[in-house]
């Protein structure tokens, strides 16, 4: 694993403050946006926040930890048990609103969690989503640097 990979894997997510908005950066290698596109990663602006936090995370967790295998990261628990779904039920909505696909992952909460309430509900159906986005930079990442 080099440290310039690392760099360009830092580098991929850039936030365009004139539209509000998380996009993928231009001077992004094709082969990591390959990679992402790849493994399942959506043109959504959910996804494109999420998978920016999650691009921080995991490559600080290689950083922190003195990680020079990639494929460690499969033990990355502790990023992926910090993944948490907004507090507002407004995003919540709003996020669910993002694209028909959401209401499966409300399914999914539905029938494998016991929620208490609605808010509950979306929040666990949008931790499933973010956390099929963090898997999928996971994925990226360890794709990328073990070439």
């Amino acid at each position: 694993m080099t440290n310039t990979k690392l760099e360009q894997l830092k580098k991929t997510f850039i936030y365009d403050e004139e539209n509000e908005r998380t996009l993928i950066s231009e001077s992004t290698p094709q082969e990591i946006k390959d990679l992402l596109f790849e493994h399942g990663f959506e043109i959504k602006d959910f996804d494109y926040n999420v998978a920016s936090n999650a691009m921080d995370e995991l490559t600080d967790y290689l950083e922190d930890n003195n990680i020079t295998d990639p494929k460690k990261l499969d033990e990355a628990y502790d990023v992926f048990d910090n993944i948490q779904a907004s507090p507002y039920t407004h995003n919540l909505t709003k996020w669910l609103s993002e694209s028909t696909y959401n209401v499966e992952y409300l399914t999914e909460a539905l029938t494998e969690y016991d929620p208490q309430d609605g808010y509950q509900l979306l929040a666990l159906a949008q931790e499933r989503a973010m956390y099929e986005v963090y898997d999928t930079v996971r994925q990226t990442i360890i794709d990328y640097l073990t070439k």
